[in-house]
């Protein structure tokens, strides 16, 4: 099985990760060890570097079951949403970020597929927040400076547990 979830400041979440190139039972294996290892944090989404691969790959939970996808991309964006965000690489942590409220996304299935579809509310934010991880970008980039002082001097929790909390990814 795989190395537990990275958590922050560990340096592989802030590396911009790299293409994949050929889908391989490598890739395809990591992707099911990465479903087992969201299931067992009780997260709702996760990428690649968060268990300290540095490649192109995502998975979520959505109404119609898991979703894995190689080199996604964000086609289109429209509308705002604020929600608060927790992440597996930050427990106990949430945040309020905005992001669009429907978001087109595209990338490969396992089997080098095109998936192509459109997600709304939270499975937007889902899907922001994991392509974020791809690019580098973290939960606590959204933070005012203030607050981004706080939590690195502090390392207290950031951010109100109320009823927009929306789940770990």
């Amino acid at each position: 099985m795989m190395d537990t979830i990275r958590k922050y400041p560990d340096k592989v979440l802030r590396k911009k990760s790299v293409k994949v190139e050929k889908i391989t039972d490598k890739e395809k294996n990591l992707l099911k060890e990465m479903a087992v290892t969201m299931k067992e944090n009780n997260g709702i989404g996760l990428a690649a570097p968060q268990v300290g691969v540095n490649l192109r790959l995502i998975i979520a939970e959505t109404p119609k079951g898991i979703i894995k996808m190689i080199n996604p991309v964000i086609e289109k964006k429209e509308g705002e949403s604020i929600l608060n965000e927790g992440c597996l690489s930050f427990p106990g942590i949430t945040v309020t970020v905005q992001r669009a409220e429907k978001i087109i996304v595209s990338g490969l299935s396992e089997k080098g597929e095109l998936l192509k579809f459109e997600v709304g509310g939270l499975m937007s934010h889902v899907f922001q927040h994991e392509i974020d991880h791809l690019n580098g970008k973290l939960i606590i980039d959204y933070l005012p400076l203030w607050e981004k002082l706080r939590y690195n001097l502090n390392k207290k929790k950031i951010g109100a547990m109320n009823e927009n909390q929306v789940g770990t990814y």
